[in-house]
Order: C-alpha cells, then sequence, then structure tokens
C-alpha cells in the first residue's frame, strides 16, 4: 500500500512510483473488461429485451455506465483499488440518484473485480464465479433491485 499511517503522521512508500504505475498499467486493462461488461449489459435493452423502461448509456472515457429506470438513476462507475496482497483490482462502485427529489447520491454498493474478469460476488458452494462478461446483465439488475428496494434518505418507510 502506498502510504502507511504510523501514529499522527503519514509514511510514504520509496516504492510509490511502481506502484501507481502498476496500478495505471491494470486500469487500462480493467477498462477493457469493463467495456465489455458494459457492452453485455446491452443485451438488457435490446430490441428483444421484455425491460422497455430501462436504458443504458456508456461514458466516452470507457470508465462509467449510467443506468435510467423508473425514474431512478444510476451509475456504475469504474475505479482502482488493491485486492489482497496488494493486487490492484478494478473497484465498480454503483451509487443512485432520483433527480426529481434529491441533489445528491447515495451509494447502493460495490464489487471488485480481477484481470480475468471474476468478481467478488458471494456464490452458493458449486456454482460459478459471477464474472463480468458473461453475468453483467444479472449484475444490473442486481443494483437496480437494490435500488428500489434501499429506503430514500430522510422519509420513513
Amino acid at each position: 500500500i502506498p502510504v502507511t499511517q504510523k501514529g499522527d503522521r503519514m509514511q510514504i512508500s520509496d516504492k510509490i512510483f511502481e506502484q501507481i504505475t502498476y496500478v495505471e498499467k491494470r486500469y487500462a486493462k480493467f477498462k477493457q473488461i469493463f467495456a465489455i461488461f458494459v457492452e453485455s449489459a446491452q443485451d438488457l435493452v435490446g430490441e428483444n429485451s421484455p425491460l422497455k423502461a430501462l436504458k443504458l448509456e456508456a461514458s466516452a472515457e470507457g470508465n462509467c455506465l449510467d443506468v435510467f429506470f423508473a425514474g431512478i438513476h444510476m451509475r456504475f462507475l469504474l475505479l482502482p483499488c488493491y485486492g489482497e496482497g496488494e493486487s490492484a483490482r478494478g473497484r465498480v462502485v454503483c451509487s443512485r440518484n432520483i433527480p426529481t427529489l434529491y441533489k445528491d447520491s447515495d451509494i447502493l454498493g460495490s464489487f471488485t473485480f480481477s484481470t480475468d474478469g471474476s468478481t467478488d460476488f458471494d456464490t452458493a458452494p458449486g456454482r460459478d464465479l459471477i464474472e463480468m462478461e458473461y453475468d453483467a446483465t444479472k449484475i444490473v439488475l442486481h443494483f437496480v433491485h437494490m435500488a428500489i428496494n434501499k429506503p430514500l434518505p430522510g422519509l420513513v418507510a
């Protein structure tokens, strides 16, 4: 980890440049995997999709997917992070915004993935890992479901 805390003082690693260069290279790979995730999620809005109220928009930068459903705006944002053993991983943070009610967004959750596209979602014993490419539609719908079920800030259910 590049920066560590010792008491009230921070300590900067002597290998900070190498660590950040490593993350930068991995982030390029994570953007490729995220692009595959975005492409696979398009199955939710194709001609044959039964979901007519769902809309997806990918950012030009390739690090963001906006999902719109029934007045709710969800954003999937790709960020770098460190995993076990200081390995770089991709982190996708999903936030919810309801522009007609609130100006701020709230975090629904996040997940990480490795350079092979496998995520850290829990799976039942004996089941395959949840993968960015093959399970994109399930991942998006999971967070849409979370956005619907999560109580609204300041309102009592």
